[in-house]
């Protein structure tokens, strides 16, 4: 019998008992027994209050926050489901985005609903990451799959000509084919645009006469922040076989953008009307596309992934957290375990480079090299190497606009769990090296090497201690500025009393250079008050000294008290 008919079986079953019982009250089950195994209620509230206190310099946070954070989750004899989340804080302000956050998501079999504050995930070249403030919809009954979300990505925010920000709402569909983990076939849609009379600011005009190459101000356009509009299409697919030991996959995208809605409007031929009465064409558009296109072998002690990335340098994207556009890449890593486990491999190797339709003077290159091992010598002694380089140049001809940078890198560690002195110990000991170097004849003598040395460990005292000593021991080699040695000790012991219901956790820190000695001390107390409840006590303090006429000494507290209730 399949899953969905049981469900519904058990549905139409507590349906029935609870009409028999209301015709037969003495019928022989509890209503409310079979309700609280039918019905599930889960979730979490907590708060968080926390005072601050400076002396020696000026306040970097409020002196006083709040939060309160509910999360409750609804269940229907695992069939149907809604969650509903609340933030609330008062260290939100008008001249940056909403920190408070309030959503609803009921989910059942087949679907899910979102309201308030959610992040759809479309595609990955153009909706993937960005949260929105809205509603939308998720649908997979079989093998058909249907996402439509909307609403405001950033609300509107007045700080000036060039600070400002314009309210931008987001409107994003996919409709698929197959299973998302498994074979499938996708078209994704997102269309976004600015309020251009959310704000009231007039930003000042260009200079007419001056094209600003490297602003991008196409003549007569106006300056400063302007509101943006964009239009992206793609489709996406991935090829699943031998139980996900092979996986294909590739998405293509193309995008309108709009950089400037104030620019004038433009006429182009053979545009798709379907295009131009969602977009508007203007001065300041532009049109590229994308794509990617990879592969992965997944075996039991092998695996191998490679893909091609291509962005074209005039796409753009307003649902994603960041735009890299104008590249060309390839990457290829894999791992290797042998000898029962007790030896793994790993490297990586990706290059790339922009300039691809040769709009810019020069081209820049960067390749990345990396190899790691992990050896297990003994029981409870492991070793690990690892092996990077980073080279980023370009193919100017004079040295005055040559890139030629080396980023270069190693690691070697050690671990160690054994037992002595009737106690259980663990230790490790890391060494890494990392040195830049600028290979330009023009700016040579600026390189920089940088060592650490690391040593921690841990030994378990009793059931309820635990005692961390740490040294870390950084050298800092400059061909200009000359040697600087930096020092950081640290000291945490772990107690746990009254039989587990309470923990403590009291570090001491000390970094000292020949610049600066910083003091820290964090302590933090935690009281299992009943079976789902916890109310913790956090304190840190950091004292600067400060050992030149420059830097004065100051010192910093902040306490911070959160009760967390689960049921």
């Amino acid at each position: 019998m399949s899953a969905p008919v049981k469900r519904k079986g058990k549905l139409l079953s507590l349906l029935l008992l609870i009409i028999l019982k209301g015709i037969n009250p003495s019928y022989g089950f509890d209503i409310g027994e079979t309700f609280s195994r039918s019905v599930g209620i889960t979730g979490e509230l907590s708060s968080y209050g926390e005072l601050y206190s400076v002396a020696g310099r000026e306040s970097r946070k409020p002196s006083s926050a709040g939060r309160v954070y509910m999360r409750t989750d609804f269940s229907l004899l695992s069939t149907f489901r809604i969650s509903f989340s609340l933030m609330l804080t008062n260290t939100g302000s008008s001249a940056r985005q909403e920190i408070n956050r309030i959503s609803l998501n009921p989910k059942w079999r087949w679907g899910q609903a979102h309201l308030g504050y959610f992040t759809p995930n479309i595609s990955n070249l153009f909706l993937r990451g960005t949260t929105v403030k809205g509603a939308g919809l998720n649908l997979y009954p079989g093998p058909l799959r249907l996402l439509v979300a909307g609403g405001e990505t950033r609300r509107a925010v007045e700080s000036g000509w060039d600070n400002s920000v314009y309210r931008r709402v987001l409107y994003g569909i996919k409709l698929g084919l197959g299973e998302a983990s498994g074979t499938h076939f996708d078209i994704n849609a997102m269309y976004a645009r600015d309020d251009s009379s959310s704000i009231s600011i007039e930003p000042p005009s260009a200079d007419t006469t001056v094209i600003d190459s490297l602003l991008q101000f196409p003549q007569g356009e106006q300056n400063g922040v302007t509101p943006k509009e964009n239009l992206a299409m793609g489709v996406e697919t991935q090829i699943s076989l031998f139980s996900r030991s092979l996986i294909i996959r590739g998405e293509a995208a193309a995008s309108a953008y709009t950089r400037n809605q104030y620019a004038a409007e433009e006429k182009l031929d053979k545009t798709p009307r379907l295009i131009t009465d969602i977009f508007k064409i203007r001065r300041s558009s532009s049109f590229d596309y994308a794509y990617t296109a990879a592969m992965d072998i997944n075996l039991t002690s092998f695996r191998l992934s490679t893909a091609h990335t291509y962005v074209g340098p005039g796409y753009y994207s307003l649902g994603l957290p960041t735009n890299s556009n104008d590249r060309n890449a390839f990457e290829v890593s894999g791992r290797y375990r042998f000898a029962g486990g007790r030896l793994s491999l790993k490297g990586k190797f990706r290059t790339e480079h922009n300039n691809l339709i040769d709009q810019k003077v020069f081209t820049t290159a960067k390749n990345s090299y990396q190899i790691g091992s992990v050896i297990r010598i003994f029981r409870g002694i492991t070793a690990n190497l690892s092996l990077t380089w980073n080279i980023m140049t370009n193919d100017a001809s004079d040295d005055s606009s040559k890139v030629d940078i080396l980023v270069g890198g190693y690691s070697i560690g050690l671990n160690f769990a054994f037992r002595a002195l009737n106690l259980n110990h663990s230790a490790s000991i890391n060494y890494t090296n990392q040195s830049t170097s600028d290979r330009n004849i023009i700016r040579r003598g600026k390189d920089v090497t940088i060592q650490n040395i690391s040593f921690a460990g841990s030994t378990i005292l009793s059931r309820s201690f635990t005692l961390s000593p740490s040294l870390v021991i950084g050298i800092t080699d400059s061909e200009s500025a000359g040697r600087t040695t930096t020092a950081n000790t640290a000291l945490n012991l772990g107690s746990t009393f009254f039989n587990g219901k309470a923990t403590n956790n009291l570090s001491c820190g000390f970094v000292s250079s020949r610049q600066t000695g910083i003091l820290r001390i964090n302590e933090q107390i935690s009281l299992f008050l009943y079976k789902a409840a916890t109310l913790r006590l956090i304190i840190t303090h950091s004292s600067f000294n400060g050992k030149s006429k420059e830097d004065k000494d100051y010192h910093e507290t902040t306490a911070g008290l959160n009760f967390a209730h689960r049921f």
